[in-house]
């Protein structure tokens, strides 16, 4: 269905217009196209004799002042710094500028110019909104709702300086023009006293309703091939000669700086984040486990007791012995969850073993089954079962060697024909901090790029501040560029903090070049910026960013931890 529908208006220049509608019949859409915001499917509209967005058009840019129904303010920004951020976008000089807002301070009755926008009740931040419109003296004003919530003296002040259109229909009599719209047409368009007068109605109202009465009565519209439709338009600044203008660059830069510093959760998920998990890695799975119950029964009576000098071999610091006076009290404690194995030593384990170390081809069954050391392990942990196996092997490799010089010969090489060599990669210590410091680290360096760069571009798009900057000239490549200008450089500083925290605080292995893993890191937090910025050009608030940013970081987490 056509928004616009075989609308046709001629505004002259230097008068007041008054467009007066119910929601949703097409005004919104109207502005944009002749912001040059949207492009039109069919028919045409001039600013100026020239059309928006075109070569040679102001529009978008200095040539217009564009008020939205909305604030469209940055919060953290005092009043100052919000003129003074318009006045760079419109490239207008710092002494003008500094003129241009002790004047409309005094003319719209503004508190001192270092009041953040936040601290400010509704209308006079709505009063600093109309300020970033009127700054640069544009020669089309736009004003979307512009006194709502704006005292009557003050309304009546601002109509006598500029003649400024206003909300509702009484106060559109003091436009030059009226013009009432519906279904996406104009209605009629006249001098706002000729149109109570012609149809008998004390306020413009009344005038309104007769209208859209009688027009609903008279037919059902058919569109023909003048029916304007509309679409979006993404490159809105064809009459820019540069590619990329370094002013409205630098003024984007200005105010991300400012918004990074007073925003202290995008500093706390950038910088704090990172440490606190880290350090909860560290302190969580990042610690070789201790103390771990072990059920024991020796039921080695021999003199020699070898049975005995293997259990002093076991390191007391990782595996806790509980002595049980028979194999089947042992093994039910593990069943029990009291103990995470059992430790089950023959009655003839010392006699068993030695016939093993002498002649073990002429050794009995029930010796080879008397020499063996029996564990009964809970295998539900697969990663607690790994670090007890190798403890048990630490230390049946030092009973061995403590053997050694009794029987003449290196007897763990004897026991044991496989021998584990120096690692390609990795070390032998069984270290869960290096097994998951990798992944934490990837996570953080690329998520929360990703995140808060997704954020940024919503928070501007949802309070229009992005729409604003737009009308005001600013090309989607200028955007872009201060962006990823100002993410890079926190991912920088990002990815410094996240290695030396990790190395040099945490003492995480590192076996390859410094300098090729934070080359790495970067290029990760790189990739997450622009999964951000993709991100935001289909997500509409903070919860679908969360929701897409999760199970990505899930997968990241869950990768490969060849990186360290």
């Amino acid at each position: 269905v056509p928004i616009l529908d075989r609308l046709s208006a001629q505004i002259p220049r230097g008068k007041i217009y008054a467009l007066l509608g119910a929601n949703g019949v097409g005004k919104t859409t109207l502005i944009r196209a002749i912001l040059g915001r949207l492009k039109l499917s069919s028919g045409s509209i001039l600013v100026f004799g020239v059309r928006p967005a075109s070569l040679g058009s102001d529009i978008p840019g200095p040539g217009v002042g564009y008020m939205p129904q909305e604030l469209a303010l940055f919060d953290e920004f005092t009043i100052e710094e919000i003129l003074q951020y318009y006045g760079l976008l419109y490239h207008m000089k710092g002494s003008d500028c500094k003129e241009r807002i002790v004047e409309l301070i005094q003319v719209l009755n503004l508190p001192e110019k270092t009041r953040r926008i936040d601290r400010l009740s509704g209308g006079q931040q709505r009063r600093v909104s109309i300020a970033v419109t009127l700054l640069h003296r544009p020669k089309l004003i736009i004003l979307d709702e512009p006194t709502v919530g704006v005292d009557s003296l003050l309304r009546h002040r601002m109509w006598q300086y500029l003649e400024d259109l206003c909300k509702t229909y009484e106060e559109a009599r003091s436009a030059s023009t009226v013009a009432f719209m519906s279904s996406g047409t104009i209605l009629k368009e006249s001098d706002p006293n000729i149109l109570m007068a012609e149809h008998q109605c004390n306020t413009l109202e009344e005038v309104f309703l007769q209208l859209v009465t009688q027009t609903k009565s008279i037919n059902n519209k058919s569109y023909d091939q003048n029916t304007c439709n509309t679409t979006q338009l993404y490159d809105n600044n064809c009459n820019n000669e540069k590619f990329i203008d370094l002013t409205r660059v630098r003024a984007m830069l200005w105010k991300y700086y400012i918004l990074t510093n007073r925003r202290p959760l995008f500093l706390f998920m950038f910088y704090i984040i990172p440490i606190i998990a880290l350090i909860s890695m560290q302190l969580t799975v990042g610690q070789s486990p201790y103390n771990i119950p072990v059920g024991l029964y020796n039921g080695d009576t021999q003199p020699a007791e070898l049975s005995r000098q293997y259990i002093r071999s076991i390191n007391a610091q990782y595996l806790r012995l509980n002595e049980f006076p028979n194999s089947t009290r042992a093994v039910q404690s593990v069943r029990e969850g009291r103990n995470f194995m059992a430790i089950e030593f023959s009655e003839n384990f010392t006699n068993a073993f030695n016939a093993r170390l002498t002649d073990i081809l002429e050794m009995s069954d029930d010796d080879l089954d008397n020499s063996q050391i029996k564990l009964y392990v809970d295998m539900s942990n697969i990663a607690l079962v790994l670090f007890v196996f190798k403890n048990i092997f630490e230390a049946f490799e030092r009973f061995s060697h403590s053997l050694s010089h009794t029987v003449g010969y290196d007897l763990y090489k004897y026991m044991s024909p496989v021998s584990i060599e120096t690692p390609i990669y990795g070390r032998v210590e069984l270290d869960v901090s290096n097994h998951f410091a990798p992944s934490i680290i990837i996570v953080l360096a690329q998520c929360l790029p990703m995140v808060l760069s997704a954020l940024q571009i919503i928070y501007d798009r949802k309070n229009t501040s992005l729409e604003r900057m737009l009308v005001a000239g600013v090309r989607p490549m200028e955007f872009y560029l201060a962006h990823v200008t100002q993410n890079s450089s926190l991912i920088i500083i990002h990815v410094f903090s996240l290695m030396f925290i990790a190395f040099k605080i945490l003492g995480v292995t590192c076996l390859g070049s410094y300098v090729n893993i934070y080359l790495l890191l970067v290029w990760q937090a790189l990739l997450g910026m622009s999964i951000g910025l993709m991100g935001a050009l289909i997500l509409s608030d903070e919860v679908s960013v969360a929701v897409f940013c999760g199970p990505w970081s899930l997968y990241l987490l869950t990768s490969g931890t060849s990186l360290i």
